[in-house]
């Protein structure tokens, strides 16, 4: 048995999370750490 929700909107658990990656996104974009090894 399906839920209703999910029948209405079956990708709003995807799109409740996209600002959370977009900013992820930008902060990993963003930043200061070089981006080869130095070992």
């Amino acid at each position: 048995m399906a839920l209703p929700e999910y029948w209405l909107h079956p990708f709003g658990p995807l799109l409740k999370n996209v600002p959370l990656f977009a900013v992820i996104l930008l902060l990993h974009e963003f930043e200061d750490v070089p981006r080869r090894w130095t070992t």
